[in-house]
């Protein structure tokens, strides 16, 4: 990968909005290539958007009673090391290709369970010392947790039956 790109990549991670917890450092036409003049419609919209009750997360799919997002290692501890049920946890980035072909086939599996199983989504670039802790070196990496203990793990995109197989193991 180019320099370039990389250093794209992490400018676009820089100035990602998320729920206020970040405010663009830079100019966004820098990241973007955007002109200012067709970005400040965007940008005099999102007090409004930040502010609004509706569910936001940055992720390209929905999330449901039975997925989260990690915000951190107390709701870590409280959402997936303390839970009765089994709990899979998807480490990913936004910027990770693979991750996202990988979330609607999670999604889709979990549904399949009928709650039976939670999804804990953690972005490693947000939690990076819950990642290295649990020896994220690579994403996706997934990981299922059952009664506080991590029993499994497979790294990288699966096909469906692979991750049903996955899952059906998580409950027997």
């Amino acid at each position: 990968m180019a320099a370039r790109q990389l250093l794209q990549r992490g400018l676009l991670r820089q100035t990602s909005w998320t729920l206020g917890r970040k405010v663009c450092p830079g100019p966004v036409s820098m990241v973007t290539g955007l002109k200012p003049a067709s970005v400040a419609p965007i940008v005099q919209r999102l007090p409004q958007f930040i502010n609004s009750s509706a569910p936001f997360h940055s992720s390209s799919h929905c999330l449901d009673e039975n997925s989260f997002i990690i915000q951190d290692r107390d709701d870590f501890q409280e959402k997936v090391l303390n839970s009765k049920s089994p709990v899979i946890v998807d480490f990913h980035a936004e910027w990770c290709n693979p991750c996202k072909a990988l979330a609607p086939v999670l999604d889709a599996v979990l549904q399949n369970t009928k709650g039976q199983v939670k999804l804990a989504k953690v972005d490693i670039d947000e939690l990076q010392d819950l990642a290295i802790g649990f020896g994220v070196d690579s994403v996706p990496t997934i990981m299922a947790f059952k009664g506080g203990q991590k029993v499994s793990k497979f790294i990288g995109n699966q096909s469906k039956e692979k991750v049903e197989a996955f899952v059906e193991k998580l409950l027997t």
